[in-house]
């Protein structure tokens, strides 16, 4: 029945339209003879597996978890078989019926007694669960105090909880000092957390809040996966402590934390599948080498005026996410690499250096449309990506030695593209330059049209290498764009992309059996500024006959390898 009417008196005062499979109820007979239905709340989440059941358990914050204990017999099992330790300061003033500090009258405690029934409290049911020996999920511990008075029954706490076969472990100690907004600092009254309690071959996940970290001389622990600090202090050698003993580290957390950062360096977590880094301004103002490949700012506008941020900053590696626009202007930064992942590839739009002293620089980025570039002293570039900047300005560039390209062209493109690509490319020419691209379509035509008089200059040499990730016959318009527009001194052709080498086996062969002169417009137009040429196997294969002809037959038995075809250029 979808819809009945209910009674009440005798008069009709509602209508419920409910399906059966809905929800359950119970047909009843009112004193008129109409229809009376009771609604009855059935409780489907306990007819779960129980699976499913502990896997909610374990993604419900702790004092959910704590309370559904108290639902019913067969949910205090449940938490029974997934126990959890859960001890709040706070909300157990709040459950005694204390709104202040202030002491009240009558039989009700005053704050100070209230305070040593919470901790005797605790002590009560971290003895009783050493005694037990039963492992602890989830241990939840949230204490405050006006000073450290009381700093020694944490001590004691944390003794016991060694004793415990704990796998998740929370710990929050509120001083005066400790502000969710700001960031502690090494002058603020914190409890001291034992870093020998992490040795535990239990624990699994450790998230500490409002402390200070030592140096203890301990062993590597292994069987750690998870490190939260959230208002933390400690100092450089406690920091390098902890990237030397977390070795099994797959999530890294820091929020707020007072850190006096020289380096920062995320790649000795060898595990290190997530990272979090939530750094405040004020600790930042020393760091000088920082490295973040793959981590995450929680405030990304520390990377929009990088070095506003890190003024001190000489070496570093980061990851962009979340911001069009990257900018870095120092006098003092040397190495710089700029990152994006999968998930934040088109990111960033625009980057801006302005760094006299920058020796070495990487940008791997997918959508970059500007780079604005002034280091003279550059002596390294490489850049990874999947199309080039439309806008390119770059200042001379006289001590480059080596840069590189490698661009993976998933659209679609045209000849203002190559256009673009020279332009990027000619200004950070170095003593060696290699250009990788690999094109997943092909390009319909090659406007000549378009193409302004191209000039090329004693210092133009470099290496371009080219795959193809389609099997099309009509390459002409490709290779003639590359050939015409970007001059490459060195043209390496995979071996398997058999259309290519056969155009320009073809094409050479003309060139070296006529006299191409500027009228015989039917040959390809870079033919006409192609001075000389040579042709080898790149990697250790001689030719077999020096043929031209047969070449592209020849690479077929040898896909493995690639043609290096030697081009001098006429040089205006």
């Amino acid at each position: 029945m979808a819809v009945e009417k209910l009674c009440d008196n005798g008069e009709d005062v509602a209508q419920l339209k409910v399906e059966e499979r809905d929800i359950g109820w119970e047909k009843m007979a009112c004193s008129d003879n109409k229809k009376i239905f009771r609604i009855q709340n059935l409780d489907r989440v306990s007819q779960l597996p129980d699976p499913i059941i502990l896997s909610i358990l374990s993604r419900l914050p702790l004092e959910d978890s704590a309370r559904a204990s108290i639902l019913s017999k067969t949910w205090k099992n449940y938490c029974e078989s997934y126990p959890i330790l859960y001890f709040d300061h706070n909300l157990f003033a709040l459950q005694s019926g204390l709104a202040s500090v202030t002491e009240v009258s009558g039989g009700e405690p005053n704050f100070t007694q209230l305070r040593e029934m919470f901790m005797d409290g605790v002590d009560h049911r971290l003895t009783n669960a050493r005694h037990l020996d039963s492992p602890i999920r989830k241990l939840a511990l949230n204490v405050a105090f006006n000073d450290s008075t009381y700093f020694s029954r944490v001590d004691n706490w944390i003794e016991l909880v060694k004793q415990i076969n704990v796998e998740d472990l929370c710990i929050t100690v509120q001083t005066v000092h400790f502000l969710w907004h700001d960031t502690v600092n090494s002058s603020s009254i914190a409890y001291e957390f034992p870093v020998s309690m992490l040795t535990s071959k239990h624990l699994r996940k450790v998230s500490i809040r409002g402390c200070k970290l030592g140096c203890d001389p301990i062993s590597r622990f292994w069987s750690l996966e998870r490190l939260c600090l959230s208002h933390v202090v400690m100092d450089y050698d406690a920091l390098d402590n902890l990237t030397r003993l977390c070795q099994g580290i797959e999530t890294l957390i820091l929020e707020n934390c007072s850190v006096e950062m020289r380096f920062l360096n995320l790649s000795k977590f060898p595990n290190l599948k997530k990272a979090v880094i939530g750094i405040h301004a004020a600790a930042c103002a020393s760091i000088k080498e920082i490295d973040c490949a793959w981590c995450t700012f929680d405030q990304p506008t520390l990377l929009k005026d990088f070095t506003s941020t890190f003024p001190l900053l000489e070496e570093g590696v980061l990851q962009i996410h979340d911001t069009n626009t990257f900018k870095a202007a120092s006098n003092l930064l040397k190495n710089l690499i700029l990152i994006s992942n999968d998930n934040d590839f088109a990111c960033v739009k625009e980057v801006y250096i302005d760094c006299p002293s920058l020796i070495y620089f990487d940008c791997w980025t997918k959508g970059l449309e500007e780079l604005h570039l002034n280091s003279p002293k550059l002596r390294e570039f490489n850049f990874a990506g999947t199309t080039v900047p439309k806008r390119v300005l770059c200042s001379s560039v006289t001590e480059l030695e080596k840069s590189s390209w490698n661009i993976i062209m998933r659209d679609a493109y045209d000849t203002t593209w190559l256009m673009n690509l020279r332009e990027f490319i000619v200004p950070l020419i170095g003593n060696k330059t290699t250009v990788s691209v690999n094109f997943k379509l092909p390009m319909a035509t090659f406007q000549r049209e378009l193409v302004e008089a191209i000039e090329v200059s004693p210092r133009h040499n470099f290496s371009l290498y080219l795959e193809l990730h389609y099997d099309e016959e009509n390459v002409a318009a490709l290779v003639d764009g590359i050939l015409w527009i970007i001059r490459p001194t060195t043209f390496i052709i995979d071996c398997r992309n058999y259309y290519v080498v056969k155009y320009l086996c073809e094409n050479l062969v003309r060139k070296a059996e006529e006299s191409i002169c500027d009228e015989q417009l039917t040959h390809p137009c870079w033919m006409l500024q192609l001075e000389s040429f040579d042709v080898e196997y790149a990697w250790d294969v001689p030719l077999t006959n020096g043929n031209l002809a047969d070449l592209p037959e020849e690479c077929r038995t040898l896909l493995r390898n690639a043609l290096k075809f030697k081009f001098q250029w006429f040089v205006k």
